[in-house]
């Protein structure tokens, strides 16, 4: 065999398990993204991020956006009138085209986790009244709950609702963020 032919096989023995190593590392910052359930800190464990939580409506709570039984535009269209009127009920003198669109616009089916950056500010003096927490503090709370895109993708960033939901709950037991 030459040296050039046992050149080659190493070369490209070291090239394909520079590959694997590549693969094998873009797998784990993804299952890292994906997983990552305290950033920062903040509250306690509450699951994935990528698993919606439905919660029975409450005041105290950051609201997610409704939720479609299907995806038929009837089921869509009485989601997003019924969130309407609550969001309305919550805040009197708010004529609809104030509402941010993500607080609105529903989802087919389960929960969805994340919220957009608007929506959340949104509510935060809904929740600062309901909770006594000042909107300065849900502020900080929703930028440690902030999420940016997968991977650096281009996007808008949002909020996690578990992972802010569970530092409000925290917050107000006395637990801080």
């Amino acid at each position: 065999m030459s040296a050039v032919r046992v050149w080659a096989g190493l070369a490209a023995a070291v090239a394909a398990l520079g590959l694997i190593a590549a693969a094998a590392g873009a797998l784990l910052i993804l299952a890292a993204s994906l997983y990552h359930d305290n950033a920062a800190g903040v509250g306690a464990r509450v699951g994935p991020v990528s698993v919606g939580q439905r919660w029975a409506p409450n005041p105290r709570r950051f609201w997610e956006r409704p939720v479609a039984a299907s995806g038929s535009s009837g089921a869509l269209a009485r989601a997003s009138r019924r969130r309407q009127r609550e969001v309305l009920a919550s805040v009197p003198d708010l004529r609809p085209p104030a509402i941010p669109r993500g607080l609105l616009s529903p989802t087919v089916g389960a929960p969805d986790p994340n919220l957009p950056l608007a929506a959340a500010l949104f509510q935060v003096p809904r929740v600062a009244q309901a909770t006594g927490l000042t909107p300065a503090y849900l502020r900080g709370l929703i930028a440690l709950a902030i999420r940016h895109p997968l991977l650096g993708l281009p996007g808008s960033p949002y909020v996690s609702l578990p992972v802010l939901n569970a530092a409000v709950q925290n917050a107000l037991a006395g637990q801080g963020p």
